[in-house]
């Protein structure tokens, strides 16, 4: 669903009305899939965000559709005949109204044979391509400046400049920078540069590569803006004729990743944008951001078995419980997932491209618990580098809420002889599947096994050594292999972790919680149940470290520092699940000051992320 120019105020309202008509449906579907019974309150969201809808104010418009070439000059020289509608100057019969340029996204048909670059061949850059107005600033993006000239050999001077705003997050080169493409400029680069025209069979043209910022905000009134502008000026050497245009410099767009047993609903009380409706926080269409979710959640395939070939230990699903809840994709593993996700990051930027009338190659990714390592599953695709980024990955940024970098104790126990608790979860759509005969066939708690410390030895070591596939072979934790990968694709995703950890005020829920006191008394035999207390979750499920509830601090943090860019907070817990079994929220995605956090992240320039794997190979 996407606004593209200005619109009547009326229709901006109808657009996000049918965007609270999608979403409802989308929250029906994923919370009865996910087995709650409970799903009354999304009539209440329905109503106050259809009534939000309808009381919208006339939205700002998006930077304007690309003009014609020469229709934005500075100078009489440089403009041509008022209501001009022709591509190319030279067609309205007066040599006078050049040089002039546009600026064309060369996404697909101007890259080159090797993937990497804007292509060399005049022929081509002379008419492929997409004209647009700006560019994401991401760290592959690129603009072709096609400059129209008057003759072959003329010498044109390309200039860029910014608005002298102060740059107090220090990014490197806050305006970008610009770069020649044909063999006779040579190899310069800068905030200004000489093109030669040359003949390309449309007539004499230059062409220049513009590099946007790798970073969006240079702090103070960036951090609230969704975007900026920096200005081409072309001189003719020859004739002192000129001509400027603006380039809109926007934010990428965002994508949200769900969890393990999660869906799209999971986002709907997460407000990260503080321009967007608290009831329409995460979409396309208002705020600061342009933002899409990602959902993996489609049933699995006819024919699927789950833990067909388990040890004894393994939670065993009668045909009763499959009947009554469906397994999804969400109970699945990394690399199931991953193929899914890189599909829909993929399909947020071509949104955006067409949306925002500008050229992107990455986004920025927010996710959440098992989200962020079926996210970095993602970056081992065979597509996740290529063409579309210019060699490089399509993630700009990645920050993880939650994440069990470590793995999670919980899933460990989750294949441990607690059945009575695994057994009540899958009633709610919640399996704890270690293997299923897919392709691939690796389950989602089977991948995120840990222990509490995140160790590497001791009990994982002793864990591995019971679980098997069905080979025969022992079934390591994905999450424990992704401390030391071996590839990545070349790729380093510049990356920050957000924590959280539980205290009484979380925990002692519990000890008053019916519904803890009942899952208790229903498993006498199940340590997951009888450690649903205020004082023992956290001593005997996590060995008294911190955690939220799921993840140890130290799985979250990936054994790194909770210093910038990195946070910890308080009172916390994982996800509405805990909140089913009796602990008290907020949950992650509830909490105001983690959103905040985001927020303070997307205007953090990337240099001061944490690049994953490190230099060294791993974390």
């Amino acid at each position: 669903m996407l606004l593209c120019g200005a619109i009547s105020s009326v229709a901006w309202a109808q657009d996000a009305a049918q965007y609270c008509s999608t979403a409802y449906a989308a929250g029906l579907l994923g919370c009865a899939l996910s087995g709650q019974f409970n799903c009354s309150w999304l009539n209440n969201w329905y109503q106050t965000c259809t009534a939000d809808a309808n009381s919208l104010p006339t939205p700002t418009p998006p930077p304007p559709s690309p003009s014609t070439p020469c229709t934005s000059g500075i100078g009489p020289e440089a403009r041509p005949a008022q209501g001009s509608r022709s591509n190319n100057p030279r067609s309205m019969g007066n040599q006078s109204l050049v040089p002039c340029l546009v600026l064309v996204d060369p996404i697909p048909d101007l890259i080159n044979e090797a993937g990497t670059d804007v292509t060399t061949d005049p022929v081509l850059l002379a008419a492929g391509g997409t004209v647009v107005t700006g560019s994401a600033t991401d760290a592959a993006s690129r603009l072709l400046i096609r400059i129209y000239a008057n003759s072959p050999g003329d010498q044109l001077t390309v200039t860029l400049s910014g608005d002298g705003q102060e740059n107090s997050n220090g990014l490197p080169q806050p305006f970008g920078y610009l770069e020649t493409v044909l063999p006779v400029d040579g190899m310069m680069s800068g905030s200004q540069v000489t093109a030669t025209a040359v003949n390309t069979g449309a007539g004499p043209m230059a062409f220049a590569v513009y590099h946007p910022p790798s970073s969006f905000s240079r702090g103070g009134a960036d951090n609230t803006a969704s975007s900026r502008v920096v200005t081409i000026t072309i001189n003719a050497n020859a004739t002192a004729a000129r001509f400027s245009t603006p380039i809109y410099l926007l934010r990428p767009p965002v994508v949200l990743v769900h969890g393990i047993w999660g869906s799209f609903a999971d986002w709907l009380p997460f407000s990260f944008d503080p321009q967007a409706l608290p009831l329409l926080p995460n979409t396309p269409i208002i705020g600061q951001f342009f933002t899409e979710i990602a959902d993996y959640t489609s049933p699995l395939p006819p024919g699927a078995v789950i833990n067909q070939a388990c040890p004894t230990t393994c939670p065993q699903y009668g045909a009763l419980t499959l009947s009554v809840s469906p397994v999804l994709s969400n109970s699945m593993g990394f690399s199931f997932n991953a193929p899914t996700v890189l599909d829909q990051i993929a399909k947020a930027i071509s949104d955006y491209r067409a949306n925002k009338n500008a050229t992107a190659t990455q986004a920025d990714v927010i996710a959440h618990s098992m989200g962020g390592l079926v996210t970095l599953t993602a970056v081992e695709q065979s597509n996740f580098v290529g063409r579309m980024a210019y060699g490089k990955g399509r993630i700009e940024r990645l920050i993880t809420i939650g994440t069990p970098y470590l793995g999670s104790p919980v899933a460990t126990q989750a294949l441990q002889g607690n059945s009575c608790v695994t057994d009540k979860l899958a009633l709610a759509g919640k399996y704890a599947i270690l293997r299923a005969n897919t392709n691939p066939p690796q389950g989602g708690i089977g991948d995120l096994q840990g222990c509490p410390n995140g160790s590497l030895t001791g009990c994982m070591n002793a864990l591995c050594g019971q679980l098997t596939d069905p080979t025969g072979g022992p079934v390591p934790s994905l999450s424990i292999q992704l401390l030391h990968p071996q590839s990545y694709n070349g790729v380093q995703v510049p990356a920050a972790y957000i924590g959280a950890y539980e205290t009484a005020v979380n925990t002692s829920a519990l000890d008053v919680s019916s519904v803890a006191a009942g899952i208790k008394a229903a498993c006498p035999n199940n340590p997951l149940a009888q450690n649903l207390t205020g004082a023992l979750w956290k001593q005997n499920i996590f060995g008294g470290l911190d955690s939220d509830g799921v993840v140890s601090v130290i799985s979250q943090m990936n054994g790194a520092s909770t210093s910038p860019p990195n946070f910890l907070t308080p009172n916390d817990i994982h996800s509405q699940g805990l909140e089913t079994l009796g602990f008290a929220g907020p949950t992650e995605q509830q909490d105001a000051k983690i959103a905040s956090q985001v927020f303070q992240l997307l205007n953090m320039p990337t240099s001061q992320f944490t690049l994953i794997p490190s230099s060294g190979g791993g974390n």
